[in-house]
């Protein structure tokens, strides 16, 4: 579902999402005012991106925001997505915060106030808050990162990590892909009216 963002003392004017024709997003994720998705990102069911408070949010080309994943901002800021950044389920990422491209975000790890650099990991459950973090660091499993001090001392991504995170976003340009190509299908016959395949076929071989 796709909605303006209400008019508030803060914000004068509603605001629409804007899809790139290029993106697939299901029809059970919701995206609320000035929510912009560029071209072959994957907004998957259950998704909140909600920029009625602050705004933008922005999702980079090429990136999959997974089931359940939520994001909303704090008044007076935005949350960015770079490109080919994998959102895994269930994460939150509250604004102000800014992902480089070619992150990974685990399962239900939470993200606020945040900045990474491009190729950084962020393992599932993992809560990284108020803190800048360069590129191509790694974040553990259950990891709470929440001064300089400990962002500064984080390890390197490693290279299976790396090559996880490359898989996932190929699985899931695939998956656009195909999502789109049903979308299209849908357009031209209603697959719900499809006559069920007859009992009367011969078996396979």
């Amino acid at each position: 579902m796709l909605s303006f963002s209400p008019v508030t003392s803060w914000h004068k004017n509603e605001k629409y999402p804007q899809v790139s024709p290029q993106a697939f997003v299901h029809p059970t994720a919701v995206l609320i005012g000035d929510v912009r998705v560029a071209d072959d990102a994957v907004i998957y069911p259950g998704v909140v991106l909600r920029a009625d408070e602050g705004s933008p949010i922005i999702i980079g080309r090429g990136t999959n925001v997974q089931d359940g994943v939520i994001m909303h901002c704090l008044k007076d800021s935005s949350i960015v997505i770079g490109e080919n950044c994998s959102i895994a389920h269930g994460a939150v990422i509250h604004g102000p915060c800014q992902l480089g491209d070619n992150c990974f975000v685990g399962f239900n790890a939470v993200l606020l106030k945040a900045t990474l650099g491009s190729g950084c990991f962020v393992s599932h459950c993992a809560l990284v808050t108020g803190v800048e973090i360069g590129h191509d660091r790694l974040i553990g499993p259950a990891q709470v990162v929440d001064s300089a001090e400990k962002a500064a001392s984080l390890p390197p991504t490693a290279e299976s990590q790396v090559h996880f995170a490359r898989e996932v976003l190929q699985v899931n340009e695939e998956l656009r892909q195909g999502y789109q190509a049903m979308a299209q299908l849908e357009g031209k016959w209603d697959l719900r009216n499809l006559p069920a395949p007859s009992s009367e076929e011969d078996p396979v071989g």
